[in-house]
């Protein structure tokens, strides 16, 4: 075939791209009825674009090589090591940087010599200047750009040697939620590109690639687009399996077709591995929908499910079911409910167990035994437990309000033994600085808490003018006081007020110290109320102060 017909063959190749797919053909055979070698060859064109994948920064596996195109020996700064991979549109290097600056490796993608095409090189344009507006840890990134010194057009980018992630999973064996990490990797790459208008339009496991050092990699953008870019056709490129019945049928790539094939890679992950239940596999099936009307409408909407899944909340990939309901609704929150039976039990034995008391000495003090072992259990145990675990500071609150009503119904029963006095004041204590914490002022009303303080504190400086020799009380004491100054900080009370409170705290943790220099609880509140002292000097820029109030609190942290 001359170049004249050559040139014909790709004009027309290029303008039947452009008509629908599925009168394509006959078009084409109905205008070239009387040049059948011609209308071969554009079929041909159009059979080997719609097969043909784009190459990815490194192929999982090495591709096979032709001989057509003679490697070159450098482009620009970096010396060709080897051919790692060729496709119907370009070629790609591994080449190492040797100007003397520093050592790297890296994947030189180079379009071939032997295409003419303008679409072709429109296309490897496109690719460039996307990736160049791509800035994601999860995404293969441009490093550099040119044009080679034989004229071929060429993208330097990062070396990834990676394993398709449907291959990584199945040879580390991963668990469900490791699987779920890496996808929500890939999904926030993915987001994130589409944030920035890009359409990546062929996620498929050798796309999305696993490499050690780098975690979750998005390669290939080779056939991406930019939301809203109305210039030039749409590619009709694209994998079989992974393509939304919109793709397939030719029309623009939108961001609703990456979430189809993320859908489609997520039923794959998650195939036949254990705790995989109905819901996810609904959420996997409304993302791959054929009717992008009943699919997610974006990335965001995925992940936002996959989180009310793994939150144990109904998913908006399933109608609403009471029975399911139920379940997650104890299984996300089982703690709570197990906790509020508890708390209900112990409710109604204090309560039986105060109304017997109330007629004689050894029934009362037989409850204060026993309220002692709960408030122990409740506000020590459960409650440190719960401190080390997100988002159940409304719970802990709950707790220690329980407790709270409790304690005052038994400090008012007449005749307890000095030491149960001492442990209810201590408990009251614990409760107050439960309910002084940080995270749970958004739930209450601070005036509360500082009630609660008031109280304890009240009880305590009585029963320390009992037994002054007491080194719990004093401790606890101090504890109250460092709530309510924490209290008073946040209520942006005058400064004098909050100092005297730290004067205290210091003069009741002082013998403490003497008597037993390993006491690490007391040690550490002497750091917190420095350091509380320092921000109130820092609230009213009074900076030196601040810094003198830090270092005390550094050296005596270097002591412990």
């Amino acid at each position: 075939m001359d170049i004249e017909r050559e040139k014909r063959v790709i004009k027309l190749f290029e303008e039947a791209l452009d008509w629908p797919a599925a009168a394509r053909t006959q078009r084409l055979t109905d205008l070239l009825s009387g040049e059948p070698e011609i209308l071969h060859a554009v079929l041909a064109m159009i059979a080997a674009d719609h097969s043909s994948a784009l190459l990815p920064t490194i192929p999982p596996e090495p591709a096979e090589l032709g001989t057509d195109t003679p490697m070159p020996e450098r482009i620009g700064n970096y010396r060709i090591v080897e051919e790692i991979g060729r496709g119907g549109m370009g070629l790609v290097y591994r080449a190492a940087r040797d100007d003397g600056l520093f050592d790297q490796q890296v994947a030189i993608k180079v379009i071939r010599r032997t295409i003419f095409s303008a679409t072709t090189h429109e296309q490897f344009a496109n690719e460039r200047r996307i990736l160049a507006r791509l800035h994601h840890p999860h995404i293969a990134h441009l490093l550099d750009g040119g044009v080679s010194e034989d004229g071929s057009p060429y993208i330097i980018m990062e070396l990834i040697k990676g394993v398709p992630i449907t291959d990584y999973v199945q040879a580390q064996d991963l668990d469900l939620a490791a699987r779920l990490a890496l996808f929500r990797d890939a999904c926030n790459a993915l987001e994130y590109a589409h944030r920035e208008l890009v359409v990546h339009a062929d996620v498929k496991p050798s796309n999305v690639v696993v490499a050690e050092g780098f975690g979750v990699k998005l390669l290939d953008f080779g056939i991406a687009r930019l939301v809203g870019e109305d210039g030039g056709r749409a590619s009709s490129a694209h994998t079989p399996g992974y393509s939304s019945p919109a793709r397939v049928s030719g029309e623009r790539s939108t961001p609703t077709d990456d979430v189809f094939a993320l859908g489609v890679l997520l039923d794959q992950l998650i195939a036949g591995v254990a705790g995989v239940d109905e819901d996810l596999h609904a959420v996997a099936a409304m993302a791959a929908q054929e009717d992008a009307a009943q699919r997610y409408g974006a990335v965001t909407e995925l992940i936002a499910d996959l989180d009310r899944w793994q939150r144990h909340e109904p998913v908006a990939a399933r109608p609403p079911d009471r029975r399911r309901g139920l379940l997650l609704l104890w299984r996300r929150n089982r703690l709570l409910i197990a906790g509020g039976i508890a708390l209900a039990i112990v409710a109604l034995a204090m309560t039986g167990l105060f109304f017997r008391a109330a007629s004689a000495r050894d029934a009362a003090e037989q409850r204060f035994a026993e309220t002692r072992s709960l408030s122990n259990f409740l506000v020590s145990d459960v409650v440190t437990d719960l401190e080390t675990m997100p988002g159940t500071g409304p719970m802990r609150q709950r707790i220690a309000d329980r407790a709270r009503i409790a304690l005052e119904k038994l400090s008012q029963v007449p005749g307890a033994p000095i030491d149960l006095q001492i442990e209810t004041a201590n408990a009251y204590a614990r409760v107050g600085e439960i309910l002084a914490a940080e995270d749970l002022r958004d739930v209450m009303d601070p005036a509360t808490g500082d009630a609660v303080l008031a109280r304890a504190e009240r009880a305590l400086r009585g029963l320390i003018a009992k037994r002054p020799d007491r080194a719990d009380l004093r401790l606890s004491l101090a504890k109250t006081l460092y709530a309510r100054a924490l209290f008073s900080g946040e209520a942006k009370i005058d400064q004098k007020r909050t100092f005297a409170v730290l004067d205290e705290i210091e003069t009741l943790l002082k013998p403490i110290g003497v008597r037993d220099s390993n006491n690490f609880s007391a040690r550490l509140l002497q750091v917190r109320a420095h350091l509380l002292r320092a921000d109130s000097y820092s609230t009213e820029a009074q900076y030196a102060e601040a810094i003198a109030s830090i270092k005390t609190a550094i050296n005596l942290l270097d002591a412990i």
